[in-house]
């Protein structure tokens, strides 16, 4: 049966050099609840990934953005608790979307990635590394830094909340470079965000570091954008 059409003024493209084209599989992560993930730029995604792929992965990243919850003041059971209704919300409001994929898909949430046997481990390590190489560091930091910058967009910001997002900011970007690993490792395909890649996962795969996390090497990124 062929599934209903889908009509978007909006068209999403991939800018970067087009070595995506070398893999069958894409695997879009999802930020929930932001503007690139919904609606006529979500459907506009789902039309692209019909084209050029054989196979498509959701990672809906939702308990992941609960650092964001506690940096605003939760507790880490509510924060997670909420990060993870979100993600319940996220699906059930774009289910209908989702199904005009003509490709098959699955779809990991970042709870996955946080129970995986191997995660503690990787994050045990990535946390440790951190405290000891100043490059990986300085990445950690301009990441957090253009978090920052993008709230402030939206809102005001006192030094004490801006202290408290550096510190769950680090958290989260920590945990995120561990739980990529595992994603890379478990299948072969590119990342697909509409927005930039994360400086604490690039450096790993375009410089010399020591091998904490070598499967990082083999991650493909492309950034989607958007237009009318």
């Amino acid at each position: 049966m062929l599934k209903s059409a889908m009509t978007s003024s909006v068209y999403a493209r991939v800018r970067q050099k087009k070595t995506w084209q070398q893999h069958s599989t894409c695997r879009l992560v999802v930020s929930v609840g932001r503007p690139n993930h919904e609606g006529d730029k979500l459907d506009a995604t789902i039309q692209w990934v019909n084209r050029h792929f054989e196979n498509c992965i959701f990672v809906l990243c939702d308990v992941l953005h609960r650092h964001n919850y506690i940096a605003d003041g939760f507790s880490s059971s509510e924060a997670y608790a909420i990060s993870k209704h979100d993600g319940d919300i996220w699906l059930s409001r774009n289910k209908e979307r989702i199904n005009n994929l003509i490709i098959p898909y699955n779809i990991i949430r970042w709870e996955e990635c946080l129970n995986h046997p191997d995660f503690s481990d990787r994050l045990h390590k990535i946390t440790g590394f951190c405290s000891q190489n100043s490059a990986f560091q300085r990445s950690i930091r301009e990441d957090i830094d253009r978090f920052i910058r993008t709230q402030k967009k939206t809102r005001s910001l006192s030094f004490t909340e801006e202290k408290q997002i550096g510190i769950n900011g680090k958290a989260l970007l920590l945990e995120e470079v561990a739980g990529c690993s595992l994603l890379v490792e478990q299948d072969l395909a590119v990342d697909i965000y509409p927005g930039s890649e994360i400086k604490a996962v690039k450096l790993f795969r375009e410089k010399d570091l020591p091998p904490i996390l070598p499967i990082l090497k083999k991650r493909a990124f492309a950034r989607m954008d958007f237009s009318h």
